[in-house]
């Protein structure tokens, strides 16, 4: 190993091609003949996949990492059936593809030497020669005698993502024929997938995404926390969709499907939507992924006439919308192109080190550093990235780097000198009992009845789901302190089953389902530094059918930088949908020695008491509860807040990441 090419037959075929690139094209298939199945439109079933190839691209922008690219193919997928107005998603063919394809997938990364484990010597280890990643890093280390033939042994990484998903398999198909919700099995999936890398990343000793290795705490890295939490949540979430799904009427006769043709002009959003999406997220991608994405927006076209008010306006037939969409695609084709090319020549011409030490292939793109303390090889940045910002990552990794002589010395950047922008959204849903009992006297009944009144128990059965997004300007306000100012928008529905029950057999039980959607606007201001934190602001709701609301907010956090009380109402810190409050104390752990300021916290936990995050601000359920907020670098956290009590439970995920400085 590592073992780059296959012979088949009379062909060699690069091990990526047979067990990445077809499976890949394979799913995308199924993908769209599985929308087909479900009564989608042929156009329609085109761009949603379309859209999931797109959003691979989008996820590894944000991430680089097979996670990356399935939230963003994930995400993409959703939207684009949401916009196109498409109902009964095929979500257990994605859930089952995507496991299937990371299973076969995985073995291109061991057979290619990528992603490889930590040292070991159980008798599963890989021994990789001299030509692999795994031999260079060993070297760098001085574990290695001058003339060795092959690496050390290390953990076969890939393989252990890989038979735990082949072991999930068969449980995905159990659970498909005995969920009543293919969302939930998605949810499972991802949660599954998520707790198994959470588990196993800390074997890994070929890192790609340069700050997962930030932070420890109890034997695992932040980064493996943040998986574990996000398993927690779409855990939850599963089981919110299933519970959703039983509780809903029992399921109908089948009935045929009429496919219904989205309107023109909606295609021609996602279709732009699309070519935007591969337009700004093509750094770093692979040539193989700007053209299957190309290949995609190709077979979009035949679905994109001009709506009839445009082809009237332009003096032109609707037919002309292909001619269009062509110039569109031969845009996005040319600049992806021209990328793929000069990021090859700059490879070739590129007179750094890399640690592809195939002789006459060098590595294309991603230029990587040793870590020794840790003793692992790490992906600093890539080609494009500023000599001052490979530094920079190099300064907050620990990793040595050699001064260059023609350039000054770089400076370590200061605190934060001017404002830089939040982006951030979230999730958050749970569910809640509560009964009350009245008893009313019978007047025909002589005094001393003491069994002369009538008992009404109304019972009520709440569940709750919403999401939202914000934007956030942090500005400095000292050495000390920043100020926030920001806001966030989102949707929350509810639904209610009220049960009446009257005491007597002569007494009915009559039951009523309710449900609500709520919007709402929510702004703050808050100053905050490692000691207190005060802030203000308000919330503003509408329902349909309601009256609008206003309710004010504040959050005040009191003590020693590392551990004070924590208190709040609509606030910044209210991650749990539309009206959320909080009271407790708030513990925090730091990036280096003491916090000194805002950006020094790593990790903040919560222990204390939240309320429900219903639709009705005139009903509060308070249950015990916890937070976590990981701050994996001072520019991305990650949270996950849940409670539960005799009445029900509640939780919620969030994420926030600076945009620029």
């Amino acid at each position: 190993m590592p073992i780059h090419h296959l012979h088949v037959f009379v062909w060699d075929v690069r091990t990526w091609t047979l067990v990445g690139q077809v499976p890949f094209l394979i799913l995308v298939a199924v993908l769209y003949w599985a929308g087909r199945r479900r009564g989608w439109p042929s156009r329609s079933s085109v761009l949603v996949t379309g859209a999931f190839v797109a959003g691979l691209s989008l996820g590894t922008a944000f991430l680089p990492s097979v996670l990356g690219a399935a939230a963003g193919g994930i995400a993409l997928w959703l939207l684009a059936q949401r916009a196109l107005g498409l109902r009964r998603p095929p979500t257990a063919a994605l859930a089952l593809g995507l496991a299937g394809l990371i299973t076969i997938g995985r073995w291109g990364c061991l057979l290619n030497g990528c992603c490889f484990g930590s040292l070991t010597d159980l008798p599963w280890a890989v021994h990789y020669d001299s030509s692999s990643t795994a031999y260079f890093l060993h070297q760098a280390l001085g574990l290695l005698p001058p003339n060795a033939s092959h690496a050390l042994g290390v953990h076969p990484y890939p393989l252990y993502e890989s038979a735990g998903l082949l072991l999930w398999l068969p449980v995905g198909f159990l659970l498909l024929r005995r969920l009543r919700s293919e969302a939930a099995l998605l949810a499972f999936t991802v949660a599954f997938d998520l707790g198994l890398r959470g588990f196993i990343d800390g074997k890994r000793a070929m890192i790609n995404v340069w700050w997962s290795v930030l932070g420890q705490w109890l034997g695992f890295n932040m980064f493996q926390w943040a998986l574990l939490a996000c398993a927690s949540g779409a855990l939850l979430l599963g089981l919110l969709f299933e519970r959703r799904a039983r509780a809903a009427a029992p399921a109908r006769p089948a009935v045929a499907i009429v496919s219904v043709e989205s309107n023109p002009l909606t295609l021609w959003w996602v279709y732009i939507g699309l070519c935007l999406v591969g337009w700004f997220s093509n750094s770093a991608q692979t040539v193989f992924l700007h053209r299957v994405l190309l290949v995609a927006l190709a077979f979009c076209i035949p679905a994109l006439t001009l709506p009839d008010c445009f082809a009237l306006s332009l003096r032109v037939r609707p037919y002309a919308g292909y001619g269009f969409a062509t110039l569109l695609l031969l845009a996005l084709g040319l600049r992806l192109e021209t990328r793929a090319h000069a990021d090859v020549d700059r490879a070739e011409d590129s007179a750094q080190a890399t640690l592809d030490m195939r002789a006459g292939e060098p590595k294309r793109r991603w230029l990587y550093d040793v870590d020794r303390r840790r003793g692992v090889v790490i992906r600093v940045g890539n080609q494009d990235t500023a000599p001052a910002a490979i530094k920079q990552r190099e300064d907050v990794l620990g990793i040595p780097h050699a001064p260059d002589a023609n350039q000054p010395p770089v400076q370590p950047p200061a605190r934060l000198s001017r404002g830089r922008t939040w982006v951030g959204g979230g999730i958050a849903g749970g569910a809640a009992k509560y009964s009350s009992t009245t008893t009313t006297s019978n007047s025909s009944s002589s005094s001393d009845d003491s069994c002369s009144g009538t008992t009404t128990t109304t019972s009520h059965d709440r569940k709750a789901i919403g999401g939202w997004g914000e934007v956030e300007r942090e500005i400095p306000f000292s050495d000390h302190s920043v100020l926030w100012l920001g806001g966030r928008a989102g949707v929350v529905g509810e639904r209610e089953l009220t049960t009446v029950t009257t005491g007597g057999s002569s007494y009915p039980t009559s039951s009523e389902d309710g449900g609500r959607t709520s919007y709402y606007t929510q702004l703050w201001a808050e100053l905050e530094r490692p000691g207190i934190a005060l802030g203000f602001g308000g919330l503003a709701g509408y329902s349909p059918g309601n009256n609008a609301s206003f309710s004010p907010g504040f959050h005040l956090r009191l003590g020693h930088p590392r551990f004070g009380a924590d208190v709040g109402y609509l606030d910044r810190m209210s991650f749990l949908g539309y009206q959320s409050g909080h009271a407790g104390v708030s513990i925090a752990a730091p990036r280096g020695q003491k916090i000194e300021h805002p950006d020094d916290v790593l990790v903040r936990v919560f222990l204390g008491a939240y309320n429900f995050p219903g639709a009705r601000l005139d009903f509060f359920n308070v249950a015990p509860g916890a937070g976590i907020e990981i701050f994996f670098t001072p520019r991305l956290a990650l949270g996950l807040e849940g409670a539960v009590s005799s009445d029900g439970g509640f939780g919620g995920l969030h994420f926030r990441s600076a945009m620029g400085d």
